[in-house]
């Protein structure tokens, strides 16, 4: 069953078991994971209310953290496939509801973003496909929500604001037009947003990225990136850095509830040879010498996980995620991708 909360009921629950458990989100998504292969862009649609929250994921963070979610605010519960029965437009459809007075705008903008309309429109790009724009379509399908007006990603303005720019400057290099950003005033997101109906039905369209739900509308990684032995590190290294996160230092690892996605980097590992660890949900490094192939071979374009893996590389130093801003001015001039040679 899945819980349907009173507005920002869910968000409060969520905040209140990493504070208990004294955990970040992408730590608590750690330790879900272990236990119940949560993917941390779920972790994050749920703290953001995007998703509704699982009776049995409720249950299990009550339990690991003493706080009990029957004593918040709840309208009722509603059936696991409720999703499917409103038509699978969970992403679009829970931004809607969010932001009712501010989707006609966001249209709007598309809309005269696009060049599909007239000379009086903002042109954009559209680009043949490369090695940035196979990055960008693994950072779609990580942690984008598609549809026909925009695309939407969001990162954690307290760690990502590198990264952050760097999507944004990877936006304008592709297409040739300037995507918004926005920190939201009560979490710590920050959402950037690409206003553009003709780059959405470009990415629709040639690389079949799904509008609304990539899980329910199977969202695939593009064949035309997929068969490419070059490209298809591009677009995994797009997936890790938005993704997923490199722990301690140590391992590579990634998260997803797309079994589909799983299942086509496993046919790339036999290729690759990177990844020691496989299963419905994950991928990961579980060695040293593995995860030193990552860098070599796919690296990094998010400065958070270039620190923690270059301090672990360079002075054996294991880096807390609550400790990489503290790093960011000593590598603000690293060039990205970052590749170790």
């Amino acid at each position: 069953m899945r819980i349907l909360f009173e507005k920002n009921q869910q968000k409060i629950f969520i905040e209140n078991v990493c504070k208990k458990l004294h955990k970040n989100l992408k730590e608590l998504n750690y330790e879900l994971n272990k236990a119940n292969k949560i993917s941390y862009s779920a972790l994050k649609k749920y703290r953001h209310e995007d998703l509704l929250l699982s009776e049995e994921i409720a249950n299990y963070l009550s339990k690991i953290s003493k706080v009990n979610w029957k004593k918040l605010k709840y309208k009722k519960m509603l059936p696991e496939n409720w999703g499917q029965i409103k038509g699978g437009k969970i992403g679009y459809d829970s931004l809607v509801k969010k932001y009712p007075q501010m989707i006609s705008k966001w249209r709007k903008i598309g809309i005269r973003n696009s060049n599909i309309a007239g000379k009086n429109r903002k042109k954009v790009t559209i680009p043949k496909l490369n090695k940035d724009l196979s990055e960008f379509i693994g950072i779609a399908l990580g942690d984008g929500t598609l549809t026909k007006y925009f695309l939407r990603i969001s990162l954690d303005s307290r760690y990502d604001m590198p990264y952050a720019k760097y999507i944004m400057s990877l936006i304008e290099k592709i297409f040739k037009t300037k995507a918004h950003s926005r920190k939201d005033k009560k979490s710590n997101l920050i959402y950037i947003t690409l206003y553009s109906v003709t780059v959405c039905k470009f990415l629709n369209n040639k690389f079949k990225l799904p509008f609304g739900d990539k899980i329910i509308h199977n969202a695939l990684i593009p064949n035309s990136i997929f068969s490419n032995k070059s490209l298809i590190k591009d677009c995994i290294r797009g997936l890790v850095d938005i993704d997923g996160t490199i722990y301690r230092g140590d391992t590579v690892y990634f998260y997803s509830n797309n079994e589909k996605i799983i299942k086509q980097l496993k046919k790339v590992n036999s290729n690759l040879k990177i990844f020691t660890h496989i299963d419905d949900t994950r991928i990961c490094t579980n060695s040293w010498p593995h995860t030193i192939s990552y860098f070599k071979n796919v690296g990094s374009s998010n400065l958070k996980n270039i620190i923690r893996f270059s301090e672990r590389f360079n002075k054996n130093n294991r880096t807390y995620v609550k400790d990489v801003p503290k790093y960011f001015k000593n590598y603000e001039n690293t060039k990205l991708p970052f590749l170790l040679n």
